[in-house]
């Protein structure tokens, strides 16, 4: 048999960040990548250097005190532009709006005026040594891409724009998995079933190689890991197997080929059973010509009482 093309298993799937809140509910936050962190850092910068071109034009009829008011508003571009847009605004500024992002606590829930001071007042740190250096060998080391201002402050940044529905999990023959599994490891076979169509060929070999040690498919290849995974998927829920789905409609597809009789209709009365060859018309029945009984008394009449005739 053919071995697939080798996959590296790599411990960094992908981006999905889930947290449980108090209630017990399960959220799954989608971590913004550092590429789309970028571009939303430089639309926002581009939006910080066109109003500070427009103030700088605009307070230039002041002279002197035209510089003081320009040095302000500097330093509320470069400081208080992402702290009240953050907090203010969804947790986005322009440049997050555009990208589709938004920044939140760990937990998810909207940022407040702490944490979106701490992680901005961090970019100093980030900055260091320069093109933002240390930010980015954190967000590339880190699972959830977190800089050393989310770090510090809490926080994540996440996609805005809702994920695509899970679709339907394909069919493959249900087969029991090696060992029983947990429910949490249950739920991520299913999920990996449900969102194998919407996942790329790579990707799709790349999950189910990390898996191959527990299905034993070393040896097969990450092509037949997949098929396993499938299998297992189908297995948990609760899907028949091809021969059983098909069993109970051969008569009929043997019936509409022309190959056999029609199947036989089910039986509710004894097989010795005979119908009635005529039934008596209204009225004629024996029991029509009986007398009527008399009625029965008035529940409101007193007891010892006559009735009249």
């Amino acid at each position: 048999m053919q071995k697939d093309p080798p996959v590296s298993g790599q411990l960094r799937l992908d981006t999905l960040a889930t947290r449980q809140t108090p209630e017990g509910v399960m959220l799954e936050l989608r971590a913004a990548g550092t590429i789309a962190r970028a571009f939303s850092w430089l639309l926002d910068l581009f939006c910080r250097l066109a109003l500070g071109f427009l103030g700088l034009m605009a307070f230039a009829i002041f002279q002197n005190a035209g510089q003081g008011l320009f040095l302000m508003l500097l330093f509320a571009l470069t400081w208080l532009y992402p702290v009240l847009f953050e907090v203010l605004w969804n947790g986005q500024t322009p440049g997050k709006k555009a990208m589709g992002l938004m920044v939140v606590h760990d937990n998810g829930t909207p940022v407040g005026w702490y944490a979106s001071m701490v992680r901005n007042l961090m970019r100093v740190v980030d900055a260091l040594p320069f093109a933002y250096g240390f930010g980015m060998i954190t967000a590339f080391s880190h699972r959830e891409n977190k800089r050393i201002g989310d770090l510090v402050a809490g926080t994540l940044v996440i996609y805005t724009t809702p994920p695509l529905a899970a679709v339907q999990a394909p069919y493959a023959n249900p087969s029991a998995p090696p060992r029983p599994l947990k429910a949490s490891e249950r739920a991520a076979v299913i999920g990996y079933a449900e969102r194998y169509a919407l996942l790329s060929q790579q990707r799709q070999l790349e999950l189910a190689d990390v898996l191959s040690p527990f299905l034993q498919t070393e040896q097969a290849g990450a092509g037949h890991a997949v098929r396993r995974l499938l299998q297992i998927a189908n297995f948990y829920l609760g899907r028949e197997a091809e021969s059983d789905v098909a069993a109970p409609h051969a008569s009929l597809q043997a019936h509409y080929s022309g190959n056999s009789p029609p199947p036989e209709a089910p039986r509710y009365f004894p097989a010795d059973f005979q119908p009635p060859a005529s039934l008596p018309a209204i009225g004629t029945h024996p029991l029509a010509s009986q007398a009527m009984p008399p009625p029965l008394p008035a529940e409101s009449d007193a007891p010892g009482t006559e009735r009249a005739p």
